[in-house]
């Protein structure tokens, strides 16, 4: 197994490459051969160096559906692991509900990062990080050590009726949703609401920024990481306005701390149009190459059920690694539908999106696990799954 820090890379055979970018930014030409960065592997460093995996990793519930995860480290014990999870207050049949019912819920691991996890329990009820509607959470720990939770709809809003309000464990009979708690009505300054806490353990307290929107949208998922030199970029959807597309083009802001003010980088970094099935869900982060200490900025979506994998010298426009075939983007995927077990088994998902990863620590670039949504015919047929990265 490759560990950070210990100067080793992944040769990759390839037929020839020219430039750095023939290796996604995820690896270096040298000598016309792709030398891919710790966890990354392939002729073009597309494919994320996977592990089998323990046959009960991840978050799994018999008394309730989740979908989305991400993980933080304990501050006092490096054996401990939090996963933050979006739950479904006891609808095992939870995805029909994620508009109105979802929240946010924490699950420890000893020794592990892959788990398996275990909810931790407040008054007969699964510890809630943030009530409902709360979904899609990522979480990032600022250059101070403050702990930032962002999701898709930043909690209650005593405005919109539909949350914590459903009656049954189906999508409510007459449709509806929540908005984001940003600005309503299009691009232009606006603010947004994110979580903070000193710990994982919490509590965790809503921090509202101002923000300069690059539109309006309906389903936000905000993706943080942080530059080197402490800036703060955010990449999320833009989905509901004229001149972007209702499928999900991605825009990105900054801001010189999480206090923010956030400004606009660029309103489009990268356009979903001709590009299918519905890739969504962006996954953002910032690498540097362990070799050459060059930066690049890089997004993984979700391509129902595989991976992409976008990518960027300056970040302001994104390229697609995968070739189209028409509007099918072809292998290498980051990831795929098939999830090998350490048991020697393995199975097929149906569903594989809301990818996330965790980096191995005091490192920014280096990813240990791989984070995925899963829906299977195996049970739960709905959960988080956790996959090392080698």
């Amino acid at each position: 197994m490759l560990r950070a820090g210990v100067g080793i890379f992944i040769i990759a055979l390839a037929n020839g490459c020219e430039t750095d970018e023939d290796c996604g930014l995820l690896g270096d030409c040298v000598s016309s051969v792709c030398i891919c960065a710790p966890g990354w592997a392939g002729t073009t460093c597309a494919t994320l160096a996977l592990a089998p995996s323990p046959p009960n990793s991840g978050l799994r519930q018999t008394n309730s559906s989740n979908w989305c995860g991400t993980i933080l480290r304990d501050l006092s014990d490096p054996s401990l692991y939090h996963m933050l999870n979006a739950d479904f207050g006891g609808c095992r049949d939870g995805l029909g509900i994620w508009l109105e019912g979802s929240r946010i819920i924490r699950s420890t691991s000893h020794g592990s990062p892959v788990g398996p996890y275990t909810p931790m329990w407040s008054t007969g009820d699964a510890e809630v990080v943030v009530a409902a509607e709360a979904h899609n959470p990522q979480a990032i720990v600022a250059p101070d050590g403050e702990h930032l939770l962002f999701d898709s709809y930043g909690g209650p809003d005593a405005s919109c009726p539909l949350e914590a309000n459903y009656t049954s464990c189906h999508a409510l009979p007459n449709g509806g949703m929540c908005h984001p708690k940003m600005s309503h009505g299009g691009a232009g300054p606006g603010w947004m609401v994110f979580h903070a806490a000193s710990s994982p353990t919490g509590p965790w307290h809503p921090v509202n920024v101002s923000m300069d929107y690059p539109c309006f949208s309906d389903n936000l998922t905000p993706s943080p990481s942080f530059h080197p030199n402490g800036t703060l970029f955010l990449v999320f959807h833009c989905d509901s306005d004229g001149s972007h597309s209702s499928m999900g083009d991605l825009v990105m802001v900054r801001a010189d701390t999480y206090r923010g003010p956030f400004t606009r980088v660029n309103d489009k970094i990268w356009s979903v149009a001709g590009v299918g099935p519905h890739p969504e869900d962006p996954f953002f982060f910032i690498h540097t190459s362990p070799r050459t200490g060059k930066i690049s900025f890089h997004v993984i979506l979700h391509n129902r059920p595989r991976g992409i994998h976008l990518f960027s010298q300056d970040g302001l426009t994104m390229k697609l690694q995968q070739e189209l075939l028409g509007t099918e983007p072809q292998a290498p995927f980051v990831y795929n539908e098939t999830i090998v077990q350490s048991d020697g088994s393995q199975f097929t998902a149906d569903r594989r999106e809301r990818p996330w990863l965790l980096f191995a620590p005091h490192t920014a670039s280096r990813p240990e696990v791989l984070v995925t949504s899963m829906q299977s015919s195996v049970w739960p047929q709905v959960f988080t799954h956790a996959q090392g990265v080698l």
